[in-house]
């Protein structure tokens, strides 16, 4: 929606060509246009929202799933600031991970497998980290993964 158009619309009420209702609705459908607009720049119409949660969601199927986060990051992190808050928080949770897994290795060594409760928490957060995120991004807020290092901001 740009501003002339509301003047234009402005002046066409002033002027009698319509009416104060027929003003309120094209209004009000010009000013709803105009907010669901930058959804279409999102792969398949998405909201902000719905592919953040997208985003974190996927992070559940193992493998692939972490591979396809991060590509949807880089399509859409330049499309919404939305998506590029919540793949920065995605990457930092990601990268945490691998640098606390590599920390647990020696530790399973060095502690004669105690280090193995280390993998079984970073296991459980793997798992509740990207539901919460997913849910958070529902709701239309981005949602920082606890525990992860701040490489990207």
């Amino acid at each position: 929606m740009k501003i002339e158009d509301l003047e234009k619309l402005s002046e066409m009420r002033n002027s009698g060509a319509i009416s104060e209702e027929e003003y309120q609705q094209i209004k009000t459908n010009l000013l709803e246009s105009s907010a669901t607009s930058g959804n279409d720049e999102l792969p398949l119409g998405l909201s902000a929202s719905n592919y953040c949660a997208i985003m974190n969601f996927i992070q559940l199927f193992f493998g692939a799933g972490w591979v396809i986060s991060i590509i949807m990051w880089v399509i859409g992190k330049d499309k919404s600031a939305m998506v590029m808050q919540q793949g920065n928080y995605i990457m930092n949770w990601l990268i945490s991970g691998v640098i606390y897994g590599l920390v647990a290795a020696p530790l399973i060594i060095f502690t004669l497998g105690i280090g193995v409760f280390f993998y079984i928490a970073l296991a459980i957060c793997s798992l509740l980290f990207p539901i919460i995120g997913g849910l958070k991004s529902l709701g239309g807020t981005a949602w920082k993964y606890p525990l992860s290092i701040a490489f990207l901001k």
